[in-house]
């Protein structure tokens, strides 16, 4: 659980990152924009610190969208405080020779306080409070005007603190969101397992100990009419066993997996080639071995989803043939099911009985996107796209 929770909560952090960085660029935009039109108010010496500062500024934007992007949380990391420090300075500069205290761009630092705290690339949010108020102090001293100094350096404090507790509660909702997906996955998993023994095993079992009950009676008047009855039942329990063992391997498939220590994509040959003598359908398996350092609870729900598209392809799309590939494109690890088969109208409602929500569900734990084609006769492509590291 911890693995799928962890995993949700880099996805969303990463989007959150994504749309932070957008604003700091059209915030970096809007004071080049507002330095260009004062220009000519300000003596050579201080354009010409300017336009440093300002190329700084976007080289140091630069790189943080940069890290952020390389970083499966969309941080900075370890140069989250490197970078901090930077803004703050580059900030101080900038009020500083814009006119100090009575410069409007030391409103910069509330948008530093702000996304710096939800994009999670500093930890300690007080002492980065304490910075900015550092900061600020050299870029306006010495002071002319201390009542608007206080009262500027008194909502900075403020700005922080309240970043911090909604930082504090969005992230404890999104753990509650991630916890009860878990939940609400495992309950509908629990729900297929039961469905499956009470329509498949169970019924197999029943009519099995009916018929055993009447050869049991058949027997005791003429012996020799009951050993062909005896049989039958003997077949149903069989086939009860068989549809037990096949249903543990779906629940929990890296149990019945040979080869100890094998990676994802072994045990995915593995299974793909039991579904082939099972069904008749011949399963062509390419994989990365990029899959294999996927977390488990990944891992699994990516098999889920394989196994998923598999059974329409042998249930529903009459295929002859599957091709399952897995590459890594960039920071996305792609996964292709391709069947052969008869194919299906993706905007018929009938379709919802073949899996494709709890596929999409599966996906969206993982932090993915699943895409699905399909047209009658053309066969069908389940596409699952999982960003990782």
């Amino acid at each position: 659980m911890q693995d799928l929770a962890g995993a949700w909560l880099l996805a969303a952090r990463k989007h959150d990152a994504w749309r932070i960085n957008r604003y700091l660029w059209l915030c970096l935009l809007f004071v080049g924009g507002s330095l260009g039109v004062q220009y000519r108010h300000y003596t050579p010496a201080v354009r010409s610190d300017l336009v440093c500062v300002f190329i700084c500024a976007v080289v140091c934007v630069g790189l943080r969208s940069y890290c952020g992007y390389r970083s499966k949380a969309g941080t900075t990391g370890q140069w989250g405080w490197a970078f901090t420090c930077v803004d703050i300075i580059l900030i101080a500069i900038v009020v500083r020779l814009t006119g100090g205290l009575h410069s409007d761009l030391w409103l910069i630092y509330f948008l530093l306080l702000v996304t710096e705290t939800l994009s999670d690339s500093v930890k300690a949010e007080l002492l980065l409070t304490c910075l900015v108020g550092v900061g600020y102090t050299w870029a306006v001293w010495p002071l002319t005007a201390p009542l608007s100094f206080t009262t500027h350096l008194f909502f900075l404090f403020v700005t922080g603190a309240v970043a911090r507790r909604l930082h504090g509660g969005a992230e404890a909702r999104a753990r509650q969101v991630s916890r009860l997906r878990e939940e609400l996955s495992l309950e509908r998993e629990k729900g297929r397992v039961a469905r499956e023994i009470h329509d498949g095993v169970g019924r197999e079992i029943v009519n099995a100990i009916l018929g055993l009950e009447v050869a049991k009676r058949v027997a005791e008047k003429d012996p020799a009419s009951a050993g062909p009855m005896i049989g039958e039942n003997i077949g149903l329990l069989r086939s009860a066993m068989e549809d037990t063992r096949q249903l543990i391997f779906e629940t929990n498939p890296w149990t019945l997996e040979a080869g100890d220590g094998a990676g994802f994509c072994g045990r995915l040959s593995t299974y793909a080639r039991r579904f082939a003598d099972r069904t008749g359908v011949q399963v062509h398996v390419e994989c990365d071995t990029v899959a294999d350092q996927l977390a488990p609870r990944s891992q699994f729900l990516m098999l889920r989803i394989i196994q998923e598209a598999l059974n329409n392809a042998a249930k529903h799309a009459n295929a002859s043939s599957v091709v399952i590939s897995l590459a890594l494109n960039g920071s996305t690890l792609t996964a292709r099911v391709a069947d052969d088969g008869v194919g299906f109208d993706t905007s018929n409602s009938e379709a919802s009985g073949m899996g494709l929500q709890s596929m999409r569900d599966r996906a969206r734990d993982l932090g993915g996107v699943i895409r699905i084609a399909s047209e009658v006769s053309s066969g069908t492509t389940v596409t699952l796209s999982v960003p990782i590291a």
